[in-house]
């Protein structure tokens, strides 16, 4: 199955040449390099046409984004790189997938808590990729599919992927320019001081474990938050917090709200007691987690035609029990 994408010549791209016209269209070199590769890759008004060619308004510019007959993974075994999908029947704990969005070029999916994002080793089919990769090729949409940052196995909600790879590029370009927001909600034990507040600090890994750390020569991370309710139980205070991260790092939002002295609950490596999980220690089962963090709406421009697209994912059962709150 083939992807193609039409733009029409304006007054204001008179003159100009295919290649900058694509440039600011926002194609980076390299997509345009891989087009220029493909059968009818770039055509203007019908015939295949060189980047130099030079456009009048009224010219019709089609681009082939992606043959996918080009990239089919299907029947490996071995371990894929991170991003790519092995083409393996998902395994029955997978379960039905929940399509929250979708367009020619993208395919945003409900996460539950618990379930690998992606194959890896030891998860080869019970992933929510192969769920995914199952769910299109019933649609007759094979070849390679990208994730476009992955949520904790213990964390719910929002994951979006792309159907092939010059959606991948331009959603990355408007992750690196700030322009793709991910918001999550928390809940974090304690009461905080006031309404909203900002965690800057960078992060990384702890030598040999599974742990990250604020330290001084990690990488840049920042995450606001907003107290949007209060709840009590079992003699404790809990809050529910919306965040926005700048970054994307592992674990940022637990280990930042863990620096302020409010972990999330049910957090088993950044709350009360945890210990570094290193070589020889057994990450905690699935089963055995119950972390309270779910992605709770992301909003992107669609690569292609520039329409703002707006996700939602529906707050778990431990939000709802702060009650009906506005969460925007």
């Amino acid at each position: 199955m083939k992807r193609f994408v039409t733009y029409k010549a304006s007054a204001a791209e008179e003159g100009k040449t295919i290649s900058a016209w694509l440039r600011a269209l926002g194609f980076s070199a390299g997509q345009i390099g891989r087009m220029k590769f493909r059968r009818d890759g770039i055509c203007l008004n019908g015939q295949r046409a060189r980047v130099n060619r030079t456009l009048k308004e009224g010219d019709l510019l089609s681009l082939q984004l992606m043959d996918r007959g080009e990239d089919i993974r299907e029947g490996t075994d071995t371990a894929p790189a991170p991003g790519k999908v092995v083409w393996a029947d998902p395994a029955p704990e997978v379960g039905p997938l929940q399509v929250l969005y979708e367009d020619p070029d993208l395919l945003a999916v409900h996460k539950r808590a618990g379930l690998v994002c992606h194959p890896s080793p030891g998860h080869y089919a019970d992933t929510l990729a192969n769920g995914a990769a199952a769910y299109l090729k019933d649609q007759g949409i094979t070849g390679r599919l990208f994730l476009l940052g992955r949520l904790d196995r213990d964390t719910s909600g929002i994951v979006i992927f792309a159907k092939h790879a010059e959606a991948a590029a331009m959603l990355g370009d408007q992750r690196k320019k700030g322009l793709f927001e991910k918001i999550y909600l928390a809940e974090a034990r304690g009461a905080f001081a006031g309404e909203e507040g900002l965690v800057d600090a960078p992060l990384r890994r702890i030598r040999d474990t599974m742990h990250m750390e604020i330290h001084p020569q990690g990488k840049e991370a920042r995450t606001f938050y907003r107290v949007l309710g209060t709840r009590e139980a079992a003699g404790e205070t809990f809050s529910l917090l919306r965040c926005r991260i700048e970054h994307g790092r592992t674990h940022q939002i637990r280990v930042h709200l863990a620096s302020t002295g409010h972990p999330l609950y049910g957090d088993p490596l950044y709350g009360p007691f945890a210990v570094p999980l290193g070589v020889g220690r057994e990450v905690p089962r699935a089963g055995e987690v119950d972390l309270h963090l779910h992605a709770l709406a992301c909003h992107f421009r669609q690569p292609f035609t520039g329409e703002e697209i707006r996700v939602t994912d529906p707050p778990p059962a431990w939000a709802r029990q702060y009650g009906n709150l506005p969460l925007f």
